[in-house]
């Protein structure tokens, strides 16, 4: 299992950059964030197929085995913060370049294209369960198709990126200014933090919710906490490096799920974000390989269970109980294949159709 590991860092190691006396200005660019992306779809991919390992009853002995589980017990929702984070710095960056157009074309060029493609692999969760006999109720696929429940397929995270960007949406209609408008989002995601606990929802679908609005605040103070970044950069890396760990040492310490860790959890999720982009400042973590994992982010991560699923259920556990290192790269290799040709069933994103439009019309 801790090969798995090993090929991550690998993949990692491959063309990284470091930066002695300068620093890299493009570390908030398109590439630099898939690539970052991209690092952490494998481990969530490491995350989701552990599932189904511990679930087959295989015993973790090994030393590296136990590593392996160590690490992504150790890593806990950290692993999705990023994109949480870059997903509402994108989305910030293209209000303050594109206006009122942009924020009025959300809804139908953002949330109506998540929805729809993840409608689409519900229906192929849908399908595999049928087939191996799983009674499924209409109650159940009507909701998972709101992303509200699931049929066996990944659901918590399009939820929440749907919830933020109709918040997103939402707040930048009514509100005057930038600084308003991601202040009254911030509390409305606090409110939905709230609902979601009382919803009895599992944490991982509210723990992490802040690093959107991070992202968002990001964008808009980018200049100036830059600028602050360089001019003491080691001094603030070293400290928010310890305030990190010391935060995500607490959230272990802590009650899970109580008011409290709820909250501390969030405050660790901003500040290991920001840690990171810092930290991309003078690393570059950027090659073709990540850059691909995290350009076809939405596919890896939503399908990603498809082949787990089907190679568990064909005898029960069974074949991943004795053959975890090959069920482990049949999973990795279908899901890059599932990623490869879903460009030919991907509703298209209708914002990029929009944007084209109007500029062939310039022409």
């Amino acid at each position: 299992m801790i090969l798995f590991l090993v090929l991550i860092l690998l993949c990692c190691l491959f063309r990284i950059k470091w930066s002695d006396d300068c620093y890299f200005d493009d570390f908030l660019d398109r590439k630099q964030t898939d690539a970052i992306k991209g690092v952490f779809i494998l481990f969530v991919f490491m995350r989701h197929i552990l599932q189904y390992i511990k679930k087959s009853g295989f015993e973790f002995v090994s030393f590296d085995d136990k590593f392996f589980g160590l690490v992504d017990a150790v890593a806990g929702q950290l692993i999705v913060v990023m994109f949480l984070f870059y997903s509402g710095y994108g989305v910030m960056e293209s209000i303050r370049n594109k206006g009122k157009p942009y924020i009025s074309s959300i809804p139908k060029h953002r949330i109506l294209p998540t929805l729809i493609n993840f409608d689409v692999a519900v229906l192929f969760f849908i399908a595999v369960a049928a087939f191996f006999g799983k009674i499924l109720t209409v109650k159940q696929v009507a909701l998972s198709m709101l992303c509200w429940e699931s049929v066996g397929n990944s659901n918590w995270y399009i939820f929440d990126i749907i919830l933020c960007y109709f918040i997103t949406f939402v707040t930048f209609r009514f509100a005057k200014t930038d600084k308003r408008s991601i202040a009254l989002g911030g509390g409305l995601v606090v409110i939905s933090i709230i609902v979601l606990a009382l919803a009895s929802k599992p944490t991982c679908w509210y723990n992490t919710l802040l690093a959107y609005f991070a992202g968002m605040t990001f964008s808009v103070y980018k200049e100036k906490v830059v600028t602050v970044w360089k001019e003491k950069y080691w001094i603030i890396w070293f400290v928010s490096g310890s305030i990190f760990v010391g935060i995500h040492a607490l959230t272990y310490s802590i009650m899970p799920g109580s008011p409290i860790w709820i909250a501390v959890y969030n405050v660790d999720a901003v500040v290991f974000a920001l840690f990171v982009v810092q930290t991309t400042m003078k690393l570059k973590v950027s090659n073709a390989i990540l850059i691909w994992f995290g350009v076809n982010l939405f596919p890896l991560y939503i399908y990603q269970r498809l082949p787990m699923i089907v190679f568990y259920e064909m005898d029960e556990g069974m074949f991943v109980r004795n053959n975890v290192p090959v069920y482990v790269l049949i999973s990795f290799v279908i899901s890059c294949v599932i990623a490869y040709l879903y460009r030919f069933w991907r509703y298209p994103f209708a914002s990029l159709v929009f944007f084209k439009k109007k500029e062939r019309n310039k022409i």
